[in-house]
């Protein structure tokens, strides 16, 4: 809205404001790109691309907070020109688990629970909803199941690569290791590597940044 008053002169209403060239818009959003008044959203595309590529996180929350923190000007325009990538997204994580992938498979079903996950992101982020920034709502669908031998695989995936990782560290290393499993998971020593594992797949997230030169050894 703050846009829109240094452009639309003389509005002496809401419904003023929210209208150009003869068009009545349904939010200030709408007026904005309308007269191109944001930016283009190539940024945020580019970003979930290159989520979507690493697999790294979901991108559906990342999604999520590119509706909270940047404001595209068109989502419902990103959601649907992505949607195969969310769905190839949420697919691929549910891999191991096959009675949830054979639901998966139909692409509408994929779609819906891949809105679920934006719309419960929205919730945690922002206190926002999928209705706020023009997004459809999913239909009622159960949820998935977690199945023991997807999250098990996962684990043991884990705990083999601490394994395998562990002795190759240098002194530094395995200092900076132990500082932060240390604030993750209090009281963790070297002979727990593997609890620590899989203590952490139910820890409360906590943000922890590391800043060294480069050529220190801040990756391994």
């Amino acid at each position: 809205m703050r846009t829109l008053l240094l452009h639309q002169k003389g509005a002496s209403s809401y419904e003023e404001l929210r209208r150009t060239n003869g068009i009545q818009h349904d939010s200030f959003r709408d007026v904005c790109v309308a007269l191109d008044l944001l930016a283009d959203d190539t940024g945020r595309r580019n970003a979930l691309r290159e989520s979507y590529a690493s697999r790294f996180h979901p991108i559906t929350e990342l999604f999520a907070l590119i509706l909270v923190h940047c404001q595209p000007s068109n989502p419902l325009q990103v959601w649907s020109d992505y949607a195969s990538l969310f769905i190839s997204d949420i697919l691929h994580r549910y891999r191991g688990a096959s009675s949830a992938l054979i639901r998966l498979l139909l692409d509408s079903d994929a779609e819906n629970h891949a809105l679920l996950e934006v719309k419960k992101a929205l919730e945690l982020i922002g206190n926002a909803s999928l209705s706020d920034f023009g997004l459809p709502l999913p239909t009622d669908l159960p949820p998935l199941p977690q199945e023991i031998q997807a999250v098990d695989e996962h684990v043991k995936q884990r705990q083999e690569e601490v394994s395998r990782a562990f002795p190759h560290l240098s002194a530094d290393q395995k200092f900076m290791f132990y500082e932060v499993v240390g604030t993750v998971l209090p009281g963790v020593t070297a002979d727990d590597l593997n609890a620590a594992v899989v203590r952490a797949q139910s820890t409360i997230s906590k943000a922890l940044f590391l800043d060294a030169p480069a050529g220190t050894g801040k990756t391994f």
